[in-house]
């Protein structure tokens, strides 16, 4: 379950516990949180699906953005450069680093762990037909063959 989900699903809760009203007090919460701007794309849901900024007073006063724009392309721009952001937060923070391996490189290929005994690198190279994520990239080839 997504953290986003589990926070909704506690707030949830906490609302049933306070109240007599249930379904009165979901929809209340549900429509706050539609009016509510997201950080990522700038717009409240609602707003980005309607067009228009919905009728709902909100417990606090939440500063809008007055320039940001109700239209698809520019959120879906923004949401590209958030995530980016993300991204790149995530890996400083990993330390991930460049990968210097070329098309046509020698390879050791790490076998699937069976036993205790043997190596955890497949002992015979492989030569590299493509760059991409996927493991079937490989090519058989013996090592002195060029």
């Amino acid at each position: 379950m997504a953290r986003s989900q589990w926070r909704g699903r506690a707030l949830y809760g906490k609302v049933l516990r306070t109240t007599t009203h249930c379904k009165q007090e979901m929809y209340q919460f549900l429509r706050n949180y539609r009016a509510t701007p997201h950080c990522t794309a700038g717009v409240a849901p609602a707003t980005a699906l309607f067009g228009r900024p919905i009728r709902v007073k909100l417990p606090h006063p939440v500063g809008v953005p007055s320039g940001e724009s109700h239209d698809p392309v520019t959120m879906r721009k923004r949401d590209v450069q958030q995530k980016l952001g993300i991204k790149s937060q995530a890996e400083s923070r990993r330390a991930v680093k460049n990968c210097d391996i070329q098309v046509g490189d020698t390879v050791l290929v790490r076998q699937p762990k069976r036993e205790k005994l043997p190596t955890p690198y497949d002992s015979t190279p492989l030569s590299l037909r493509s760059i991409s994520q996927h493991a079937n990239n490989r090519k058989r080839r013996p090592k002195g063959d060029t």
